[in-house]
This record gives structure tokens, sequence and C-alpha cells, in this order.
């Protein structure tokens, strides 16, 4: 889940430009990715070949790759696929919470961070935001206005699959997700 959830914020980063306050991921990322420890690998990690094959996705090196010649490629670079991404993960994150455990232990969920990641999905409500003091708003853009109801819904059932794997023990935290 760890993996899914650094994902959905490095393409809520991408995606949300403008329409959220600059630094709304620096908190949930803290606690994802404490200060030295290693990225770990993207979800359905694309790659290309070091020497110049044949990509499998889109974006550019950043040189995060393993040790075996793969150069790992960023989240796409532009706001509309980021945030098909973002909505693809979230769905993915549902399935896994709502999905029967193969056995009888109980397996640990990362409940505060799967809230702060649906939390920062539906606190965008596609109002620009300036990027500083004093500066005008940024508009946003058209593609996302249109894709913010699907991640909302898809944030939505995150929370609510949440509740259900995790009853009472997750109440505590609906609570700033539902205001």
């Amino acid at each position: 889940a760890r993996r899914i959830l650094v994902d959905v914020h490095d393409c809520l980063d991408v995606a949300l430009v403008g329409v959220e306050p600059a630094g709304a991921s620096s908190a949930a990322r803290a606690v994802l990715l404490p200060a030295g420890s290693p990225r770990p690998p993207r979800v359905g990690a694309w790659t290309q070949r070091r020497g110049g094959g044949s990509a499998k996705g889109e974006g550019e090196e950043d040189g995060d790759g393993g040790g075996d010649g793969t150069v790992s490629l960023r989240p796409p670079a532009d706001a509309p696929a980021a945030l098909r991404r973002a909505t693809a993960l979230l769905r993915v994150l549902t399935k896994m919470l709502s999905s029967p455990f193969p056995s009888a232990a109980a397996a640990p969920v990362p409940a505060d961070q799967i809230f702060a990641a649906a939390r920062r999905a539906l606190d965008v409500d596609g109002g620009g935001v300036a990027s500083a003091p004093g500066l005008p708003i940024v508009a946003c853009q058209v593609e996302v206005l249109g894709a913010l109801p699907e991640l909302h819904a898809r944030a939505c059932e995150v929370v609510g699959a949440l509740l259900e794997c995790g009853g009472v023990a997750c109440a505590r935290l609906a609570g700033p997700t539902a205001r």
C-alpha cells in the first residue's frame, strides 16, 4: 500500500499544480518517505533500458532505476494523465481494502496515510489558488476540472472500503475527511 500511496501523491503533485496550496502533500509525504529513506519502486514501473531501448510508458528519466540496466520514468508530465493515473491507483487501493485476505491473520493497514491521500483528493474543488500571496489566482486546466468528479468518487470509495475494513477503529480518522 505504501508504494501505491507514494505514487498517488506523485501523480497528485503533477495534476494539482495551481489547484491546491503549495506544499499540500508535504505532511503526508514526510510520513510515507521519512528523510533519508529510499523511495520504493513505482507501481507498474514505467521503465526504459539504459542505452536507448524502448520505453513502456511516458515521462522523463529520473535516474532512480535499479542496477538491472533500467531507468525508472517519472509520472506523466501532463496533469490530465497524472490525474487519470491517480484515479486508477485509488481504485487499486479500494480493491486491496475490499478483497478478502487469503489468511486468517490480520494484515496491517496504513489507515492514516490512506485517509490523508483521500482527504487530499477530496479537498480539491477546482478553484484556482494563488502561487504566492499577492499573486493572481492560477486557473485550473479544463481537463483537470473534468476529471475531478471521478477522482472524488474514487477517493470516497477508498474511504468507504477503509471504514468497512477497519470498522470502529477508523471512525476517528473519518471525521476530518467527512468535513
